[in-house]
């Protein structure tokens, strides 16, 4: 069991990291420049909030303005498509930050990425499944096998025979279906991996 300073020390660790900001951050902080990093790194205006929670600790106020004439210039380099395309591909979330006149271009990278993301997740989503099924269809194929067995073995009685033959031709059916939708999974994941194609080469990948 942790001893008690020890846990109000971890307590202590895990406050402070939620600070976005500490005591000399706060008192001689540039605020031109802490708004060009946010913007920069996508995050939305909304975050100055979290800077102004944590230098009211310590008695400063962030200069809004300059704040967000750093955060628009930070803007500029975060909403390109370069960096719509890369973000998209990665499958980080978009918060709609971008100002209209930048909007317009990384929207669609954005949205391209994305595609190739999502298409990409959905191949290893059904393959997996695929896979699955596969081993389903092992288990099923040693079942059938081992039935088959106690069938044709003298030391069956005739009445457990007559259970095992319902149960074989049960299997055989399930059989059947599992390997139907295995086939029916392995033609979806081809068209996923045709459009995947499709959309690299759109990107140019």
């Amino acid at each position: 069991m942790r001893s008690a300073p020890l846990i109000w020390l971890l307590l202590f660790l895990a406050l402070a990291g939620c600070a976005t900001l500490n005591r000399d951050e706060c008192l001689y902080a540039d605020w031109q420049a802490i708004g060009m990093e946010d913007g920069a790194r996508g995050r939305d205006l909304s975050y100055l909030a979290r800077h102004r929670k944590a230098c009211a600790k310590h008695g400063v106020s962030p200069d809004t303005d300059r704040y967000r004439i750093g955060y628009a210039s930070g803007l500029e380099q975060f909403c390109t498509p370069e960096r719509g395309f890369s973000l998209g591909l990665q499958g980080s979330g978009y918060r709609g930050i971008c100002p209209d006149d930048l909007e317009g271009d990384f929207l669609p990278a954005y949205q391209q990425g994305y595609a190739i993301f999502q298409t990409e997740r959905q191949i290893k989503k059904i393959t997996a499944t695929i896979n699955d099924q596969e081993n389903y269809l092992a288990d099923i194929q040693a079942e059938i096998k081992e039935t088959r067995a106690h069938i044709i073995s003298d030391r069956t009685p005739e009445k457990e025979r007559s259970r095992l033959l319902k149960n074989l031709e049960s299997l055989k059916r399930e059989q059947e279906k599992t390997r139907r939708d295995s086939h029916h999974l392995q033609h979806s994941r081809q068209q996923l991996i045709d459009r995947l194609n499709l959309l690299k080469d759109q990107a140019g990948l």
